[in-house]
């Protein structure tokens, strides 16, 4: 990854979860939730909801009310190696 998300950069789902609190990009673009690893954020949000979930809009990343959902940093190539 480049630019703000960073390996090891921590993201959040977008509601409270049993599953996980948070979850890791690694540097290849893969999300670690709970000690799995999701090739994609949608991959990721269906392990954490159990259903087809579009992660690019569920987990947000910063913290507190500057949270944004991945999709606004997505949008925003040169800075998201993914």
């Amino acid at each position: 990854g480049a630019g703000l998300l960073l390996e090891g950069t921590t993201i959040y789902p977008r509601k409270e979860s049993t599953v996980c609190e948070s979850a890791v990009i690694h540097a290849d673009g893969s999300i670690e939730v709970a000690g799995e690893s999701f090739p994609s954020p949608s991959a990721a949000a269906k392990r954490v909801r159990g259903t087809y979930t579009n992660g690019w809009y569920w987990w947000l990343v910063g913290e507190g009310e500057s949270k944004r959902e991945l999709r606004e940093i997505r949008a925003e190539p040169f800075l998201l190696g993914l």
